[in-house]
């Protein structure tokens, strides 16, 4: 059983997951950050994916950018 995460602490909670290879808390990290992707955080989380070794993570990312690709928010992201 994965333990219940808060969004507000899945990213604190994956950083310290990968560091210490605790893949059963990794895993419902990246399941719960995936539930709140959108055009505000979608490029900071693909960086913490690649950063922290979630593939998951960022092909989630990918796919949400590739679903919104006509969103004005992503095309004038800075």
């Amino acid at each position: 059983e994965q333990p219940v995460l808060e969004p507000a602490t899945a990213v604190d909670q994956l950083v310290t997951a990968n560091l210490f290879c605790l893949e059963e808390l990794k895993a419902a990290c990246v399941a719960e950050i995936a539930q709140h992707i959108d055009t505000d955080n979608v490029f900071l989380l693909f960086q913490l994916a690649e950063t922290h070794e979630c593939p998951q993570l960022a092909s989630r990312c990918m796919r949400f950018l590739e679903l919104n690709a006509n969103d004005p928010a992503l095309r004038n992201h800075k």
